[in-house]
């Protein structure tokens, strides 16, 4: 027999449980403080009401579910799948790289005011920029690489800053967002300069479309589990947010 499902007014589609599921999930449904027995609030609810408590409570279960279920593979991933990968590296030869981003002209999403004064809201400044960071186990960092979607802003020609001594990478889209082709171009200055060296090092890094690119001779990629790169990534471990502070 196929599985009923409705929608709701929200737009979720959820199934309809029967009627010995609706009872089990009462059993099990916590009592309210304030209230002298469950059984006495549910009887008082409107049957759509209850129904409405019930199917929320099994969403929230199954989240609880999936979150559960994220960690024991993110954990795994730590301790088997990673150090496989790089046991036979140096530390100086192991690398995480990740972008973030940045609204560095929005306002502050709260601020101080006194007891029933008028509020006013602000338009929403969405410039950003995006900045991709690496870095080895042994703390080496290189240099930063920047997007934004000025190709050469006038602050640049203002200060007369040399982009190529600035300390870090300049590159521009639409959308200030990173592009395959950017990224292409990044790894391969990457790998030429572990060529240079004679070194052979390993770059993990989560699994966004635009770091899918070609293999390299000298930097062997490895994609982290998906949507577990802030479980298990090292630069989602306080250096992003360092930066952004």
């Amino acid at each position: 027999m196929a599985t009923k499902m409705e929608v709701n007014t929200d737009g979720r589609v959820r199934k309809r449980l029967t009627l010995k599921e609706k009872k089990e999930i009462l059993r099990l449904y916590p009592k309210q403080e304030n209230d002298k027995t469950s059984k006495k609030i549910h009887r008082k609810r409107k049957f759509e009401e209850v129904e409405e408590i019930l199917l929320d409570f099994v969403e929230e279960n199954n989240k609880r579910e999936e979150s559960a279920a994220s960690q024991e593979v993110a954990d795994n991933c730590i301790a088997n799948d990673v150090p496989i990968i790089i046991q036979s590296y140096r530390n100086e030869h192991i690398s995480n790289c990740d972008e973030t981003g940045a609204q560095y002209r929005a306002l502050p999403k709260k601020t101080l005011a006194r007891k029933g004064q008028k509020k006013k809201g602000g338009k929403v400044n969405k410039e950003r920029l995006s900045v991709l960071f690496c870095c080895s186990a042994a703390g080496k960092k290189l240099p930063p690489l920047v997007i934004e979607n000025w190709k050469k802003p006038r602050i640049f020609t203002k200060v007369k800053l040399d982009i190529q001594k600035a300390g870090f990478s300049w590159y521009s889209t639409s959308t200030s967002w990173m592009k395959t082709d950017i990224f292409e171009e990044w790894l391969t200055n990457l790998n030429n300069s572990m060529k240079a060296q004679k070194r052979t090092i390993v770059l993990l890094l989560d699994n966004f479309s635009a770091h899918r690119v070609g293999e390299k001779s000298n930097v062997e990629v490895v994609f982290l589990p998906p949507n577990l790169t802030s479980k298990v990534q090292p630069l989602d471990k306080g250096i992003i947010a360092s930066y952004k502070k």
